[in-house]
């Protein structure tokens, strides 16, 4: 091959490539009328012809190294034939001539086949084209190299030393060799995008066929799509060879869907493994610590038979976990999971279910049975209809004996409601099923299938929920039990958690039955278009526009921003900042800023998802500052003072404090307002402005010390150092009282009837002071009275000036002397 002639094909490979490679589709576009500037290549200078010739000749030899290793034609040539073989199966079966037959479950695998094949091929497209980038590289720079040596042998023009030229041609032979070296895999590259690219345009192309006969499946639900079942063994509608043969070909490429999920999800497959081990011996130990401690007579004796079946449980946690690897997944793998799941989820039913359902729920393997039969066999109409008709009727027969059992437990069952419910939801899978019958019967078996199928798969789902229900909540109250043996507060507190997370978990397993309810019976995607549609709709208000379901997200996200922030603050006060030592107030402190700060940031959520704009936001922040500089002076106030109340932390809940004539104890301190409760019982709600502004005194704000005093007066005549002695010993015996601060009895002064005394003492707890002070005013007065000391009363001496003669007769009494002149 010349070297023109080997340049000219490796240009040609190099303009064709990206033009053939799907991914170029991302590059930039270029404007039009503006053209890409073209590299200028120039002559090699006579003194740099050595060192150029050993560089590209080291560059040469690289692509010649680097050319064996970056693609591999044949190992890509091979991974395309047996996609193309998979995908030429898969679209066979998805033609609209034999994809009619198939149920609609079965066109819902063959979609999910076809996705993953075109996600298979676009990784093989990936592959090829980092294969071809690389090449391509190469062999441009080899292209540019050359045509530099072309020109300085032009320009040159034969006037270099001998051994210059021999190295020339020397590298224009190495030259030659990697670029021989780079064209075939370039080559072959391409010619496979090729076919990469028109396998992608047929996958494309059954997808919509396929996505046509899915949308329109569902439209004519009441029409007539087969002929009565009386008429389908008499027909000769094909041979039974035709059947066979059609009904092999849907199992085979169910197999090979299966097979071809295996290997794309092997890594899935890997972690769920991984985490089954590591989850068996935590469950092992948690069900020998549950038998251990007896919990048949504590909070967890409704738990007891899910913490003893630990095996079960593992089971049914993984294979929840294999179920959600399968959502895309064949249809075949999803059935046989359901099937192998049957088990635990049997021994993991609640003692309710049971006294509900009896021994009739284990017919639901039966009925999970009958419908992998015909899901097996929906390519052969006699066998598949003569399955769902047997199908329908047990399902019937059962559902209406459940209905009987469950009426007769009126007075036996101790949740009237969930009884009530029960029997309605078998009351509507009972007259389903009869239409189901009914459509089987008369020809309408697209109905019959969809009734049926979703009854047993919403009978069975409900089952499945609620067993993985019981083993969440068995484990997670287990896991929380030591929040039960704290004290009575821990107690409560860790009870109301509880309840309200079981509550949240029921909400989650309805919420998720009732969803899986409407995929089942094809409700969903009408369902959610028309809430699409009801919640687009908008309302607007000058320049502001909010939709309904903006309003809707809104109202939901300020309700759950305030049930998450009261049980953020509740867990903070109660569980965890308790169990840290803290300056004191600190921990209330954050509990109330966190409680505000989520709901700030919930508030701006809720904003956000209700539609409105940061510069929508910006003008009604706006509107409130001039609101605040008018008339919310008082309020900014009272939010900034309760600001500062929480960082300089002058009283917490439980002081006892005084402000403005007001004493109680702190309740609760908000941003803005504090409650205090009086000793009344009166709860007073007092602006956090006027804690800062008043004189406010705080009866604990360092501790909980009280100074008890007593005025205590004893007869003249008394002895009163002895008294003081006795007053003293008195005090140190008295309950409650403290002796960091020793007690002192003062002898104040002479009284006009009394020798005063002044008894003080400190106590540690405020609560009580009152109760001291009046025991301590008790024992004073009994000891005096045992020790003989007389307690005088106030005594006024009276002169009378003048007394009439009958006065004095009366007090029999001498005249009072005359007064003095």
């Amino acid at each position: 091959m010349s070297k023109k002639h080997a340049l000219s094909s490796l240009i040609a490979l190099l303009l064709c490539w990206p033009a053939l490679l799907p991914a170029t589709a991302l590059l930039p576009v270029q404007d039009e009328g503006k053209t890409a500037p073209e590299p200028i290549i120039q002559a090699v200078a006579i003194e740099d012809i050595p060192a150029q010739i050993a560089a590209d000749t080291t560059f040469a030899e690289g692509v010649l190294s680097r050319s064996a290793l970056a693609a591999d034609p044949a190992g890509l040539e091979r991974e395309l034939q047996e996609i193309e073989g998979r995908s030429r199966i898969v679209m066979a079966n998805a033609a609209p001539a034999h994809a009619r037959v198939l149920s609609y479950v079965h066109l819902l695998s063959l979609d999910q086949h076809l996705t993953l094949l075109q996600r298979q091929l676009a990784s093989w497209q990936e592959r090829a084209e980092k294969g071809g980038q690389s090449l391509s590289v190469d062999a441009a720079k080899l292209a540019q190299r050359r045509l530099r040596w072309l020109k300085t042998s032009e320009a040159l023009d034969g006037g270099l030393a001998p051994p210059l030229l021999s190295s020339i041609a020397e590298l224009s032979a190495v030259f030659e060799q990697a670029e021989g070296a780079i064209a075939p895999p370039l080559s072959a590259l391409i010619a496979l995008s090729k076919r990469a690219a028109a396998l992608k345009q047929e996958l494309d192309g059954s997808r919509q066929q396929l996505g046509g006969l899915l949308a329109s499946s569902g439209q004519g639900v009441w029409s007539k799509d087969a002929p009565g079942l009386w008429q389908i063994f008499n027909e000769k509608t094909e041979g039974a060879a035709t059947s066979s043969l059609r009904l092999l070909e849907t199992l085979k490429v169910e197999a090979d869907f299966y097979s071809l999920f295996e290997e794309h999800t092997q890594r899935q497959q890997f972690a769920a493994t991984l985490f089954g081990l590591i989850l068996l011996p935590v469950l092992l130990w948690i069900s020998r610590a549950a038998r251990r401690e007896g919990l048949a007579g504590s909070d967890f004796a409704n738990y007891r038979k899910t913490l003893s079946r630990p095996i079960a449980a593992l089971i049914l946690l993984y294979l929840v976990m294999q179920l959600l690897i399968t959502v895309h997944g064949p249809y075949l793998r999803q059935q046989l999971l359901l099937l192998a799941a049957w088990l635990p989820v049997m021994r993991l039913q609640s003692g309710r279910m049971q006294q509900l359902a009896g021994h009739w729920v284990y017919a639901t393997l039966v009925f999970i049975l009958l419908e992998l039969a015909g899901s097996l066999f929906s390519a052969s109409p006699p066998v598949y209809r003569s399955l769902l008709l047997v199908q329908g009727l047990s399902v019937m027969l059962v559902l209406s004996l459940v209905w009987r059992r469950v009426a007769s437990l009126k007075d036996e069952f101790a949740w009237p409601r969930l009884r009530k419910v029960v029997q309605l939801l078998l009351g509507i899978g009972i007259v389903l099923m009869a239409a189901a019958l009914l459509g089987n019967v008369t020809g309408r078996v697209y109905l019959a299938d969809l009734l049926s199928d979703g009854v047993i798969s919403a009978i069975y789902t409900g089952l499945f929920l609620l067993a993985a229900r019981n083993v969440l909540q068995a484990y997670t109250h287990f896991g929380l039990r030591r929040l039960f043996q704290r004290g009575q507060q821990g107690r409560a507190n860790a009870a109301r958690l509880l309840q309200l997370a079981g509550q949240l978990l029921n909400v989650l397993v309805v919420l998720a039955w009732f969803s899986g309810v409407l995929q089942l019976f094809h409700l969903w995607l009408p369902l959610r278009s028309l809430l699409a549609e009801g919640a687009a709709l908008s309302l607007g208000v000058g320049a502001v526009t909010v939709t309904i379901g903006g309003i809707v997200l809104f109202c939901v996200s300020v309700f759950l921003s305030f049930w998450v922030a009261r049980m953020l603050r509740l867990i903070l006060n109660d569980d965890i900042l308790p169990m840290l030592t803290l300056p004191r107030g600190v921990a209330n402190s954050v509990a109330t800023m966190s409680y505000y700060a989520v709901l700030l940031l919930g508030l701006v959520l809720a904003l956000s998802a209700a539609g409105f704009q940061l510069g929508q936001l910006a003008m009604v922040i706006g509107a409130l500052s001039v609101g605040i500089g008018f008339g919310l002076q008082t309020v900014v106030n009272n939010f900034v003072s309760g600001l500062i109340l929480m960082l300089e932390r002058p009283i917490q809940p439980g002081d006892t404090v005084e402000v403005s004539g007001t004493a109680g104890t702190v309740r609760e301190i908000g941003m803005r307002t504090t409650t205090v409760t009086t000793f009344d019982g009166a709860d007073v709600v007092i602006p956090n402005g006027m804690l800062l502004a008043e004189k406010l005194t705080n009866w604990t704000l360092n501790n909980r010390r009280r100074r008890i005093e007593i005025p205590v007066g004893v007869a003249y005549g008394s002895d009163p150092r002895a008294v003081q002695a006795m007053l003293l010993e008195l005090v140190n015996k008295t309950a409650g009282v403290s002796h960091v601060l020793p007690p002192v009895v003062l002898f104040s002064g002479f009284g006009a009837s009394s020798l005063d005394f002044t008894v003080r003492a400190w106590t540690d707890n405020y609560d009580l002071s009152n109760e001291i002070r009046s025991s301590l005013a008790l024992a004073i007065h009994d000891r005096l009275r045992e020790a003989g000391v007389e307690i005088p009363f106030p005594q006024q001496d009276i002169h009378l000036r003048s007394v009439t003669e009958a006065a004095q007769a009366m007090l029999g009494g001498s005249s009072p002397p005359a007064p003095a002149r």
